[in-house]
Formats: C-alpha cells, structure tokens, sequence
C-alpha cells in the first residue's frame, strides 16, 4: 500500500506543518519513508548517519583530490584581483 503526500489529512498536525514546509528535493525521501515497515524506519536514524558519513568522506577525498587545482585557482583569484586593484 504506498502513502502519499496528496493525503496530508490523514497525518498529525505537526507532521502535516513538516510535510507541506519540506523542499521538494526531500519529498521522495518522506513519501519512501511512509511506506518502510516499522523494522526498517527503526533503522533509518542509523542508515542516514551511515550515508552522513558516506558523504563526508567522499567530499573530504574529493577535496583532497583536486587540492592543486584549488590552489591554482586560489592563485588565479589573486592574480585578476590585483590587476583589477592596481589598474583602476
């Protein structure tokens, strides 16, 4: 039986004010969560803390990837600065 969004009346007032407040981009997420069974919403908290972390991660690597580049262009910044401050 899948839940959806369009059937706010069937929810909690405070959960309604969550719902029709939520961005879009988490709607999906909240209409999947609605169609978990209780085993599996139990644990959720620990899967998005594991995808939390996921991401951290891969952003920390990702930085640490492409830290020449952001370096370079950190020097670049500077460089068009300076001509822009001294030529005017």
């Amino acid at each position: 039986m899948a839940t959806s969004l369009e059937h706010l009346d069937d929810f909690p007032v405070e959960l309604r004010k969550v719902l029709e407040s939520s961005q879009t981009d988490i709607q999906p997420y909240l209409s999947t969560l609605l169609d978990l069974p209780l085993v599996q919403l139990q644990k959720e908290p620990r899967l998005q803390k594991e995808r939390e972390l996921s991401a951290g991660e891969a952003l920390q690597q990702l930085a640490c990837d492409n830290y020449g580049v952001l370096l370079q262009a950190s020097k670049d910044v500077s460089f068009v600065r300076n001509k822009v401050i001294y030529h005017f």
